[in-house]
């Protein structure tokens, strides 16, 4: 596949020289212990195996950056290191402290965790989650996808309804309000 030759003929390395003076983030929703990969719950996390070699090669080939250095170099009071790197979990999973912390702190990576400060103390699920499991796991016939008015009647397969939530979940995004700032 391409992939595969530009892996042979050193498609990362040149990656990353020619990003060495950018900022790159990664964005994690979750890691899970190996166990509990696969499943609806578990769809767009990623393992903690997968999670401890992405670490292991971000502490030797990168340069981590905490949040704080970036703000400076926002606003233009530093300049970048080479290679720098933050790591950000956007949804505030439980994990992101029992599993990933521990290995964050390991190889010495810094991170930003956001919070959905309303769901603490509550058993509510994150909106898309809730999606998400309606459409997998909940007793329908036939939905209609938001923003389309298509209707997609039940596939008899999980695959299948993991892919009809994946629809409605980027119909209902598409119809989500954006907030400007002028």
């Amino acid at each position: 596949s391409a992939f595969a030759a530009l892996r042979v003929l050193g498609g990362p390395a040149l990656a990353r020289r020619a990003l060495r003076r950018r900022l790159r983030v990664l964005c994690y929703p979750g890691v899970v212990r190996d166990e509990h990969a696969g499943g609806t719950r578990y769809r767009n996390t990623v393992t903690r195996s997968a999670f401890v070699r992405q670490m292991r090669s971000l502490a030797r080939r990168d340069t981590p950056v905490d949040l704080a250095t970036v703000i400076a170099w926002a606003r233009g009071e530093r300049e970048l290191p080479d290679r720098a790197v933050l790591v950000t979990f956007d949804d505030g999973y439980r994990n992101n402290l029992t599993v990933a912390a521990p290995l964050l702190k390991s190889f010495g990576v810094p991170a930003v965790v956001a919070l959905s400060t309303g769901l603490i103390g509550t058993r509510d699920l994150l909106w898309p989650t809730e999606v998400e499991l309606r459409v997998t796991e909940g007793a329908w016939d036939s939905i209609e996808l938001p923003g389309c008015g298509e209707r997609v009647v039940r596939p008899r397969d999980h695959a299948g309804r993991e892919a009809v939530a994946d629809r409605v979940r980027h119909g209902q995004k598409l119809l989500l309000p954006v907030l400007r700032v002028d």
